[in-house]
């Protein structure tokens, strides 16, 4: 048994691993639905 679950963040699909969790996202979304939940996640940083 795993001791931390891995999940995706757009949808609820549980990976064993980090990498079962990458490999879907990039398979499974639409890059703009990625671009949008990294964006909702991070705020803009403006540069000097």
């Amino acid at each position: 048994m795993p001791d931390q679950i891995e999940t995706c963040p757009l949808c609820a699909f549980v990976g064993e691993s980090e990498t079962d969790v990458y490999t879907h996202v990039l398979t499974s979304h639409r890059k703009q639905a990625i671009a949008e939940a990294l964006l909702e996640r991070r705020p803009v940083q403006l540069a000097r």
